[in-house]
């Protein structure tokens, strides 16, 4: 547990832990869309999403998976709160970080995820192509 004390100091790290949370949900969301795309044959859609997938996994593996801080989430949990010794804190709005365990198969699954998205578009592209 990481207690962080000015305020000012506290808001961009949640924030910055927001940006990257929101960032991985994004690129799986854009890439769920993808297949979607390529299930329904839109291979225009599916290509857009696939680059934007890319994109978003590719800032997210380069600026946030090996920071440190990436691997704490932001506690919010009124009940935890109160039960952890922040009497000795001088900050009214201190920010709590409780260290999160990250799983090799949850990477394993956006990996895959994203290589199958990959693979789906590539056919795609490939089938279309042959048709012309």
């Amino acid at each position: 547990m990481i207690v962080i004390e000015p305020s000012r100091l506290g808001r961009e790290t949640a924030q910055w832990l927001a940006i990257g949370a929101g960032l991985r949900r994004s690129a799986l969301l854009t890439c769920s869309l993808s297949m979607l795309a390529a299930a329904l044959r839109r291979d225009g859609a599916c290509l857009l999403c696939a680059a934007a997938t890319g994109m978003m996994a590719t800032v997210y593996a380069v600026s946030w998976r090996p920071d440190p801080c990436s691997k704490y989430r932001v506690e919010r949990n009124s009940r935890q709160l109160q039960r952890l010794p922040l009497r000795d804190v001088a900050c009214t709005t201190p920010v709590v970080l409780v260290r999160r365990e990250h799983s090799r198969l949850r990477h394993s699954i956006y990996g895959s995820v994203a290589l199958a998205t990959l693979g789906v578009c590539a056919w795609r592209m490939y089938d279309s192509l042959q048709l012309i």
